[in-house]
């Protein structure tokens, strides 16, 4: 479970204890300025991208399954 207002992730992998991850001290911002940085010097240069196609498509499948997730109710 993710709390972007308190930037903490809770992670329990099955029949595992819960971790706490806390990223108190990061600014979103920065890390959108930081993509947008990443992408212009990309096409600028023609250097790879840290992230492929087949990642986006994967991150965005996976968003649509929970969106689905969250309306069918089905967690």
């Amino acid at each position: 479970m993710m709390d972007l207002i308190n930037s903490n992730l809770v992670l329990q992998k099955y029949g595992k204890d819960k971790k706490l991850y806390s990223f108190n001290n990061l600014d979103r911002n920065e890390l959108f300025l930081n993509e947008l940085k990443h992408f212009f010097d990309c096409t600028a240069t023609r250097k790879k991208s840290l992230v492929t196609l087949d990642d986006g498509i994967n991150s965005l499948k996976i968003a649509l399954a929970i969106k689905e997730s969250m309306k069918k109710k089905q967690y």
